[in-house]
């Protein structure tokens, strides 16, 4: 039966045996096509392996049958794949989608600043980033994105405080945490002391 495929794959996948899962999730589809919790769990292990458009090939099938699948979390899916393909106006549909069948959250409202960005309407995803931080404060991704809007903006010094905000929350042994340092070098306002300097 299909359903016994896709809960040994299910199993392989949590064991990190990621080649057997693989190989029993497209067997479960050769027996039942349309199993979409089965293709659903198949397009969640290809993107975790880094393969959105192998996941968009099943969740696109899901998006036809059964758009609400998981209260929106395969619109959610569907966002992020595109937003991994390049296309953010297609990641913006799904994840507003997403959030409409439920499945709002901080980490939606991220992906959806991700999708308006690259668009720049960059007022808009700070709206929907002032959204994600009264649903989760103290994000480190939800600061630098707000910052790198408000630069867009023209808002320089309120950039920086946000950036600053996402200094403390990082590692200072990650990237993220060197990438911010550079920027607020190179925007914040000079103090008066350097400012007399010769």
């Amino acid at each position: 039966y299909a359903e016994v495929f896709r809960s040994w794959a299910n199993f392989e996948w949590s064991r990190g045996r990621t080649a057997r899962a693989l190989e029993l999730y497209r067997q479960c589809l050769e027996l039942d096509g349309w199993f979409l919790l089965a293709r659903y769990d198949y397009a969640v292990a290809l993107m975790d392996l880094n393969q959105p458009a192998a996941a968009l090939e099943h969740l696109l099938v899901i998006d036809q049958e059964e758009p609400d699948l998981h209260a929106g979390m395969a619109q959610h899916l569907l966002g992020l794949a595109y937003l991994n393909l390049q296309d953010p106006l297609s990641a913006e549909g799904h994840l507003r989608a997403a959030d409409k069948w439920g499945a709002g959250s901080a980490l939606l409202d991220r992906h959806l600043a991700n999708s308006l960005i690259p668009q720049g309407r960059y007022a808009e995803a700070v709206h929907v980033l002032k959204q994600a931080a009264q649903r989760d404060p103290n994000h480190p991704v939800t600061e630098a994105l707000w910052g790198d809007c408000c630069l867009r903006l023209n808002q320089r010094a309120e950039a920086v405080v946000h950036w600053r905000n996402a200094l403390k929350l990082w590692s200072p042994a990650s990237r993220a945490h060197l990438q911010l340092r550079m920027k607020i070098r190179r925007y914040a306002p000079a103090s008066r002391s350097s400012a007399r300097r010769p």
